[in-house]
């Protein structure tokens, strides 16, 4: 999971996703990581997205903070698993992107 974002589960239910910048040292063994793919209700995300803050590690608003915002306004959070890593797969560095351009050349 390298330094992807957390997805926190309680009971199965996702609660949060914490950016690796920010999680405790039992969170950063958590093995299910932030694609960064979300899918909202436009009127909740414009109440969520009022209500972000800096107040972590990089001082940024973080997207990833509506979840939470929304799940304690009480709407039910899912997240998908997907088998297959090169279907979520980032690209940060030139490094992975190669690796993603040889995966593609695969799939063609």
């Amino acid at each position: 999971p390298k330094h992807y974002g957390r997805i926190i589960r309680a009971d199965d239910e996702v609660i949060a996703i914490r950016e690796f910048r920010d999680c405790t040292p039992d969170e950063q063994l958590i093995l299910e990581i932030n694609s960064g793919v979300y899918c909202f209700d436009i009127a909740y995300l414009l109440f969520a997205l009022q209500k972000l803050t800096t107040n972590n590690d990089q001082h940024e608003y973080y997207l990833t903070d509506t979840l939470e915002i929304l799940r304690s306004a009480g709407q039910n959070i899912k997240a998908l698993k997907t088998n297959n890593p090169e279907e979520i797969a980032g690209i940060n560095t030139i490094e992975e992107l190669n690796e993603a351009e040889k995966v593609m050349y695969v799939k063609i």
